[in-house]
């Protein structure tokens, strides 16, 4: 099974792969700076002192593993982008990584990267640019590149799309026929953000402008904050089907005191989309509270499923709502999925997957009985009913947190979860848990699948199953001296793993012995 992005933009410090299905997508916001470590002592230097960083990965049906990282020796955000493949499940690599881009240092530096595959051999990478503005980073740019084969030759341009306002959360998504399609929140004017979408023509080698303004409710466009009624856009969301429909999703903020989760859809590859975008949740009669950051899954058989944060009742709750019908209707009051928890209890970070058969999968953190530890509830039809109780798939103690978690699953039950585990800020390590029953029983006991060798130890986890049910993990540690990147990988559905895992990226280390005093 191919990865699949969930939530590409949240979080600027740790690298994210998750999981999907033919058409593999992961995303990455990135870490501006490089992770800081030193040597230790039975390695005094290295052959090569280039670090990398914040992977992004994505692997297809066949077992192909695809990557994208920043590359750099750290410091002052001078880093590239970086690009390096295995076509034979992770044991051979490429002998060396493709550079995809220079940012102008010290004025320009890259934000997330984005990288995605069709299924066949064309690889298509699209990252931001981020100019700095007095104090602030700000996207002014999004720059694509794209390979046909399998990323042994790339194109040598760059198509670029420079924002005209103030622009956030750009998220890009190619099609099959590898077509680029940005959605992104702009102001223009004074005015408050709206949703924004743009296409390419060509196969991805040109746009085809202008813009389109994704509606409001009432089909309102954006207006000034004075007006009787204005619109403020956040955290879209976007994925496609495999017929080729577009489904956005974001956050808008009214003047009735409340955020809503609005939707809209594009049956035509984006040329057209709906004149009234649909609110999905069931506002309560008072507002002042708040719906926010929603995620979205499909299982390809027109079968759309949303979940979201939502504040109404005075602490942060999961909501969800679906359509089976390709987005033309949606049920008539959104689900509230977190009812049952200890009143103190509060969820964030939602990640949610879906299979074939509408079997849906739902993985967050929350903070119940102990700090940020690591929840998990699932659907057997489609939404309908959900499990009354959620399991708790960790094990720390109340000096530890997980962070980070990823999930994956494939069509036979199998469902699988990968976190980072430990002490804030750095010492930690990567855990593993997995189910054979669509997520009903777990391990009692998760698996560490690192060596815990490094000054800092491992950072954060990827996961990711291909066709054969081969599930790889992709993680950074430092434990070279200086930051890389390192693979395992299961052939038993994550019952046995290999016993060294294989470094990715970097040349082998010089060692030299510590001289005896």
């Amino acid at each position: 099974m191919a990865l699949r992005l969930i939530r590409p933009r949240v979080i600027r410090i740790f690298a994210l792969i998750v999981t999907g299905a033919a058409l593999a997508v992961a995303g990455c916001a990135g870490s501006p700076a490089a992770p800081q470590s030193q040597a230790p002592q039975e390695s005094q230097e290295t052959e090569d002192r280039q670090q990398a960083w914040n992977p992004v990965a994505v692997i297809d049906q066949e077992g192909r593993i695809f990557v994208t990282y920043y590359g750099g020796r750290g410091g002052a955000n001078e880093y590239h982008l970086f690009f390096t493949r295995s076509l034979d499940g992770g044991k051979t690599w490429l002998p060396e990584p493709v550079q995809l881009d220079t940012p102008t240092f010290p004025a320009e530096r890259i934000g997330f990267h984005q990288l995605e595959t069709n299924g066949a051999a064309v690889v298509s990478v699209t990252w931001s640019i981020e100019v700095k503005e007095g104090q602030y980073w700000r996207q002014r740019q999004i720059r694509h590149r794209q390979s046909s084969d399998f990323g042994t030759s790339w194109t040598g341009e760059i198509l670029r799309w420079v924002f005209d306002g103030k622009s956030n959360y750009p998220t890009p998504l190619t099609s099959r026929e590898g077509e680029l399609h940005l959605l992104w929140t702009e102001s223009e004017r004074g005015k408050l953000p709206v949703p924004r979408i743009i296409r390419t023509k060509e196969g991805g080698k040109a746009w085809a402008p202008p813009p389109v303004t994704l509606p409001g409710i009432d089909g309102a466009p954006a207006k000034q904050p004075g007006a009787s009624s204005y619109r403020e856009a956040a955290w879209p969301a976007l994925t496609i089907d495999p017929q080729g429909a577009l489904y956005a999703l974001w956050q808008e903020s009214s003047r009735q005191g409340r955020t809503d989760i609005l939707f809209n859809r594009s049956r035509d590859g984006g040329h057209t989309w709906l004149d009234t975008s649909l609110r999905l949740n069931t506002p309560p009669p008072k507002g002042g509270y708040t719906s926010r950051n929603p995620v979205v899954a499909i299982d390809g058989n027109e079968g759309i499923y949303v979940v979201w944060e939502d504040s109404r009742h005075n602490t942060i709750d999961f909501y969800f709502n679906r359509s089976l019908d390709g987005g033309a209707t949606w049920l008539d009051k959104d689900v509230w999925l977190t009812a049952v928890r200890p009143p103190q209890a509060s969820a964030s970070g939602p990640i949610l997957s879906a299979d074939g058969s509408g079997h849906l999968y739902l993985l967050w953190t929350d903070i119940r009985e102990l700090p940020q530890s690591l929840y998990f509830s699932r659907s057997l039809d489609k939404g309908a009913t959900w499990l009354l109780q959620a399991l708790r798939l960790d094990r720390h103690g109340p000096k530890e947190i997980t962070y980070a978690p990823r999930l994956g699953n494939d069509g036979a039950g199998h469902v699988y979860a990968v976190w980072w585990q430990g002490e804030e800020p750095t010492k930690g390590t990567i855990r593993f848990n997995r189910s054979e029953d669509h997520g009903a029983t777990w391990l009692e006991k998760e698996q560490i699948l690192d060596s815990g060798l490094g000054t800092n130890g491992p950072r954060f986890p990827g996961l990711g199953i291909d066709g054969q049910g081969v599930v790889y993990i992709i993680w950074g540690s430092d434990r070279s001296g200086r930051y890389q990147l390192y693979l395992n990988r299961s052939t038993d559905h994550g019952k046995t793993w290999l016993p060294q895992d294989i470094r990715i990226t970097g040349r082998p280390v010089k060692t030299r012995p510590v001289s005896s005093r």
